[in-house]
Parts: structure tokens; sequence; C-alpha cells
């Protein structure tokens, strides 16, 4: 895989724990300028930029040996952490920073070592325990050996760092390939003299180092601004430095904690190689804010939200995670109207920020000396509210915008009211070469022979994806079809407009309350872990295959998002769980009716719903990659 896309696959597993590995830290995040100032009706720039660390290749990858690295001084080991027991800290041996390898008991049956013993996870949430019951009643058995014999045929790799996993011992396989890199097995100093060579205890190939920066292949945060300042048109507003971020997957806005906020997901090239990627200072994205009114307030990184991938000189494509460190926000002044003068009468026309209106200046004799015929003022506009509206008076009374006056019969036919005007539905041309989607899907518990009389007309998010390019659909209809498995079928035709791709397809696929799922291959019943797709279009619905992806259902939870009022967001938490649990249950609405926490389709919100939403915590966010 490349690296580009290993990077851009940590957004997608950001949510499991990790083993190993050697995760860089101290990277900064900063926006430039750090004090914004504008006014009102201005567009105000900030940069999102990121500084990585500059590492020594030559360090060693994992664990303590014979050396002088006295990184497991800093390890602190708790077998589980006295404070939350469902987390062990295993510092036997410590993780390649020098801190401990963590484990969340977030799997029930689960089996991971700390101190040298084996513990178990006997639910989701639970408690770690030696008790090994809940996990098969055995575990791994004793603690293998690590494998560090040298000989021609296997002297490239060492077998390390064994783990309990599923009731076998995994060890972490480390090859000979880069010049430089050490580790330990054995408790010895191993090193690795030239890529494909043989690993050994002989350390003069691996004196000194090379200085490399930790470089950024994909990005994953949340940026949240004050009342002052907005960002109408994410596609416009969000701009990426191709140099670094290519392809931009998520630009929206949301809310978090009554903050809008931009949430932003990009990833490099698809193409990149470590050596085309970017490290060292590094400009991300450039947001252009609207001023809209005046006051002070912050532009500030979520550093909980924020998850980076990239290249690591150590690890290379085995470790795509670069740890968060220190974040700094700007702050931001926005004074009056940028302009108080107007004049709409002159060409061109000096005219008012959005939300403000000209009002010219009343003078009782001539134009005073220095001023035009039609000079005004900004004034801040009052809000509009759909009431009446009078298109005949001077001056006239309008609906606001997205309204229209609609006459009520009066005498006079001018008196109206204002009305909603109706949103057009869009004519998509279709050419002789536009890609053509088939696609069969289902709905996590979704069942068939069961009552789902309201899992009909579910809206579909569909991204599709092929040497680098990208491009959105949304509110896709399906049809329910005749059902060959244990879940309703439901099938969809589309055209690709403005998609000019016709193999190496990848399709990403999110109901209105379900996760993203990415699909790649015909009759897909498991995650794709690999870069791209396998997917090959006609433009033609009668000879573009019929994809199958039934066998691989999107899950259902993704109810709300940062908050019981926001949208669904890509993430099943708790904040879904606590929205779920605190709808009563009613009788069951009628046929076709939509309900945002009802997921298996039977018109109702009941604790069978809760079930369904449980199963789908474990994986928690949907594919980005």
């Amino acid at each position: 895989m490349l690296v580009a896309m290993a990077g851009a696959l940590l957004l997608v597993k950001q949510n499991q724990n990790t083993q190993r590995g050697a995760y860089f830290a101290g990277t900064k995040m900063f926006m430039q300028p750090a004090a914004l100032t504008g006014k009102v009706g201005d567009t105000i720039l900030v940069q999102l930029y990121a500084e990585t660390e500059k590492i020594i290749t030559a360090n060693r990858i994992g664990g303590t040996g014979t050396g002088t690295d006295s990184s497991s001084s800093r390890c602190v080991e708790a077998c589980p952490n006295s404070s939350q027991k469902n987390l062990l800290q295993n510092c036997t041996p410590p993780d390649s920073d020098g801190t401990s390898k963590d484990s969340l008991c977030n799997v029930a049956g689960r089996v991971e070592d700390c101190g040298g013993r084996d513990y178990c996870c006997p639910s989701v949430g639970g408690q770690w325990t030696t008790t090994m019951t809940a996990c098969g009643g055995t575990s791994c058995g004793t603690k293998p050996a690590e494998q560090c014999a040298i000989n021609a045929n296997e002297g490239s790799m060492l077998r390390v760092r064994p783990v309990c996993t599923g009731g076998n011992w995994d060890f972490d396989d480390q090859l000979c390939n880069k010049a430089g890199i050490k580790d330990v097995c054995g408790g010895r100093d191993y090193c690795c003299p030239s890529v494909g060579g043989q690993w050994t205890t002989d350390m003069t190939a691996c004196n000194g180092g090379i200085e490399e920066y930790a470089k950024i292949s994909s990005i994953d945060t949340v940026v949240c601004y004050g009342s002052n300042l907005s960002i109408n048109d994410p596609a416009t507003q969000v701009i990426l430095n191709e140099e670094a971020l290519k392809n931009k997957l998520d630009a929206s806005v949301v809310t978090i904690n009554g903050k809008k906020c931009l949430r932003l997901v990009a990833v490099s090239d698809m193409a990149a190689k470590p050596e085309d990627l970017k490290g060292g200072m590094v400009k991300l994205v450039t947001i252009k804010f609207k001023a809209e009114s005046a006051g002070t307030g912050s532009v500030g990184i979520l550093p909980e939200k924020t998850k980076l991938g990239g290249y690591n000189p150590v690890a290379g494509a085995t470790d795509t995670a670069i740890k968060i460190g220190t974040v700094t926000d700007a702050s931001y002044t926005v004074s009056g109207v940028g302009s108080t003068v107007c004049n709409l009468r002159i060409d061109p026309p000096i005219t008012c920020p959005t939300g403000y209106t000209c009002i010219e200046k009343n003078y009782t004799g001539p134009t005073p000396p220095g001023h035009r015929d039609g000079d005004g003022v900004c004034v801040l506009s009052p809000s509009p509210t759909p009431g009446g509206c009078n298109l005949t008076v001077n001056p006239p009374r309008i609906c606001p915008d997205g309204y229209d006056c609609i006459t009520t019969g009066n005498s006079d036919g001018a008196d109206g009211v204002c009305v909603l005007r109706p949103s057009p539905t869009p004519t998509i041309p279709v050419t002789t070469d536009t890609p053509i989607l088939n696609f069969k899907v289902t709905f996590g518990d979704v069942k068939k022979n069961m009552d789902t009389k309201c899992a009909t007309d579910w809206p579909l998010q569909v991204i599709v994806l092929s040497s680098g390019a990208t491009k959105v659909y949304t509110g896709i209809k399906v049809q329910e079809i005749d059902s060959s498995g244990n879940l309703v079928e439901y099938k969809g035709t589309m055209p690709l407009v403005g998609f000019n791709h016709l193999t190496n397809v990848a399709v990403f696929i999110k109901g209105p309350k379900h996760l993203q799922m990415k699909y790649a291959t015909q009759n897909q019943s498991v995650t794709y872990n690999k870069a791209g797709g396998e997917l090959t279009l006609t433009t033609s619905a009668a000879t573009s295959p019929l994809y199958n992806f039934t066998g691989y259902s999107m899950l259902a939870g993704d109810i709300v998002g940062d908050s019981v009022e926001a949208a669904p967001n890509g993430v099943i938490n708790g904040v879904d769980f606590a929205y779920l649990k605190s709808q009563p249950t009613l009788d069951p609405l009628t046929a076709g009716s939509y309900l945002q926490g009802d997921l298996d389709g039977n018109c109702q919100i009941n604790s069978n719903d809760t079930v369904i939403l449980k199963k789908s915590l474990e994986t928690k966010q949907g594919e980005l990659y």
C-alpha cells in the first residue's frame, strides 16, 4: 500500500487500540496569523499549519536493550490502572517512545499482556482481570521467548514483543528494511546495517543517524470559531494547500457545544511516496472567514477531535499515527462596518456588507461640497421575518430571501403573505459517456420477514473515488427488491455525472443514521483494508455490472452529532446512545414515516434499537478511506 494511503487509513482506525508501534510525538499545530483583524463585511484569512518533529532514523524501533537508551525510565506500568480499571499500561517492554503500551477493555473476550501476565476483558468497558473464564477459560499459555536467531535464511527478520491475541501468540515481526534502524530482541540491541541485510549485534553501522521530519499524509480535524465569523460555502472558503493535501474528503460546518465549527478531512495525493510528502513546517489549509458582525473571539483547533496521519521515518508504513503536541489558537477582532458610506446611484455602486442596508442621507439644501448625490450610510438591517408583504406600496414590504409574496385575495390584490419558496428539482444532464453505478445494499438489522414498513426512501450519501478524483452525491434513493439473505435488500442505479473514471473505482455509502462504509469489490463481505478500489463501470445501465454489497451492511447508530440537536457526524458514541435512551416508546407510526432513532425500520423507537446501537459501538466511526 502506498504511504499516502496508509496515512489516511489512520482516520478509519483511530478508535481502535494500537498494540505497538513507533508513534512520534510533539507535532505542533497553530494558526497564522495569531491575531486576526478586519471589519464587518471583510474576508478574513487564517492558515492552519503543522510543524512535525525531526527524527533521527537510527533510533530504535521498539523496546529497551543493553544500549544507552534510557527511555524505559519514563514508563509507568499499571496492570491495570488504579483509577481506570479498564486500562492496562504495560512497560514489559515499553512502547518505542519509552511510554507504556496502553490497552482498553473495549472488546469482550480480548486477552492482553501486562507485566508479563495475561489479562482478560470480560465485557465492553469492564475491568481487566487475571481470571480467564470470560475469555475462553484459558490464555495463550506460557509467553514464548523472542526469536533472535541469526542465520542466512531468517537473519533479516526479528520476531519480538509477542502479544496474546485470540488464543495465539502474535509476534511483532521486524524486517531489516532500512539502514541504520535499531531494535531490541531478547534484551539485546540489534542493528540493521543495510536494506535487506542481516540484523546484527554489531552496532557500528547504527551509530549516529540521519535526521528526517515526520511527514503528513492526512488530517481529520475540527476548527471552531466565534459567532462574528461565518463559513457559508466550505467549497470556496476552505482551500487546501495541494502541495501537502490534495483531496478534500469532507469540509462541512457543524455545531459543537453551541459553537460553529469546521469539520475537515483531507488526504495527500493518492500516488504519493514518502519522499513526496511534506514535513517540518507545513501549511495545510487556508480558511476564508466572512466577518459578519463586530466583536472579538478565537479560532481554535479541537485537539481531542484532531488526528494526523503520515510517514514515520523510523517505522515506515507500519505506523502512521502522528500524536498532536501543542495547539495554538488565533484571536480575532472585527470592527464596525467596513465602509460607513454607500451610494447605489454611481457606477460601480458602493454597497453595504451582508446584513446592512444603505440609507441615503437627507440633505435639506444642495449637496454639500465633497459629497455626491445618493451618498448614504450603512445601517444594520432588521431581521426579516416571514409575514405580510405588499409590493405596490412605497417603499414595498418585501419577503426575505427564499420566500415568495403570495396575495391573499384582498380587494387591492396587493397584500399577501410570505411563503417559503420550494427548492427546484435540478435536472441532471446524463451524457452518453457518464459512468453508471448499479448496486445492491443492506441496512444493518433491517431484517427480511420482519416489520420494516418504515425502512423506505432512506436517502443515501454516495462518494465515488478513483485515481485521486472524488465526487459526492446526496439524496440517493434505493428501491427494495427480493432478498436472497436475512436482510432486506435495496437496489440503486445512478449516473455518476461529473465523474469520469471507469476503472479502479471505490464507493463510500452512508445511510441517514448509519456509518459510512467503503465498497471496493464484488460480493464484498468484510472491511476492504486497502487503498483505492477494484470496481469497473461502463456508461450503460444495461452493461455496467450490478455490484452486490449486501454482505457488508451499513452499521446503524449515527443518529445525532456532537449534541442531541446536531446532525449525524459520522461517529457512533455516547451522545447517540443518550439520545436513543431519552426517546419514549410510543405506538408505531404509519408506514413510510421517518424516525431518526428507528434503526430497524419498524416505525417506532424501542429496546431493539438500543441493542442495535450497542453492537455498532464496537466500530464507532465510519470508513473514510
